[in-house]
């Protein structure tokens, strides 16, 4: 959200930093000139900084719950934990890991195409696209590795995907409603 803010902060230059840019790509998309888009200029430091901040706070905050998860799976107390909280424990602890997983593959490697676009000057629209189209597959991403992850959403796509195919077999059964 403080991102965002920043974003729109950094709004006022936006329109000059689009005419220089048409130097640059004199064929640019037209969601371009939409009011929807806006540019930042690289020479400024406020939104990285406050990107930088945003991330600093946000890697403390999940080394924190992975230092403290593997912690306590690995200290010497874990005699006294039952096995439930122990695979509670671990599975928090991969998920952890999954969803630092699925950040990096939907947002640092668009980013990184991103960037190479940017410093080598290498304009080519295909790799634009292909950022474009992996930044809104986090949802599936992280539903995917749900179903992996945690046993009952498993058990229960496994169950719907099994029924599905017997659904076929059972023969159709009459009812009706009587008030």
């Amino acid at each position: 959200m403080s991102v965002m803010l920043l974003a729109i902060w950094l709004k006022a230059d936006s329109d000059e930093l689009k005419l220089k840019f048409l130097k640059l790509n004199s064929c640019p998309d037209p969601l371009y000139f939409s009011s929807y888009t806006f540019s930042v200029d690289t020479n400024r430091n406020e939104f990285s900084i406050g990107i930088l901040i945003i991330l600093f706070f946000i890697s403390i905050q999940y080394s924190f719950f992975v230092t403290h998860c593997v912690w306590y799976i690995y200290s010497e107390e874990t005699a006294r934990y039952s096995r439930s909280t122990k695979r509670m424990q671990k599975m928090f602890l991969f998920a952890s890991f999954s969803q630092v997983a699925i950040f990096f593959a939907v947002f640092v490697v668009p980013l990184g195409i991103f960037a190479f676009v940017l410093t080598a000057r290498y304009q080519n629209q295909g790799l634009m696209n292909i950022c474009n189209l992996i930044i809104p597959t986090i949802g599936l991403n992280t539903s995917i590795a749900l179903v992996v992850m945690y046993k009952p959403y498993r058990d229960f796509v496994i169950k719907k995907l099994i029924r599905r195919g017997d659904k076929e077999k059972t023969p159709n059964k009459k009812s009706a409603v009587v008030f």
